[in-house]
């Protein structure tokens, strides 16, 4: 523990990453951050105490993803919006046009 640390230094990000039960913080963001090591995984930089922090699915939900801890990380908010915007590109993607369809027939 960095000796300038108090348990009451509003830096929730360091604490969670130690173990620490803050009431203020859901338990899954305190595992992620732990499991993480505070570390967003989408621009791979550390999380800040007064930063947005989202919970995201790497696999959608739509596309089948489930709501578990292996299919879930933790993202600064503008990295979560950037993902969800590809997911949504690559979902549209996968999606055949009516001219596909007519192909097909």
């Amino acid at each position: 523990m960095k000796g300038t640390k108090h348990v009451y230094d509003g830096d929730k990000v360091y604490w969670s990453k130690r173990g620490y039960k803050d009431p203020t913080i859901s338990t899954r963001v305190q595992k992620l951050l732990k499991k993480q090591r505070g570390i967003c995984l989408w621009c791979n930089h550390h999380f800040e105490f007064d930063e947005i922090m989202e919970i995201d699915h790497i696999k959608p939900k739509k596309e089948g993803g489930k709501d578990v801890y292996a299919n879930l990380q933790l993202l600064h908010g503008h990295c979560h919006d950037t993902k969800t915007r590809k997911d949504s590109e690559r979902q549209k993607k996968a999606l055949l046009t009516q001219s596909d369809w007519d192909w097909v027939r």
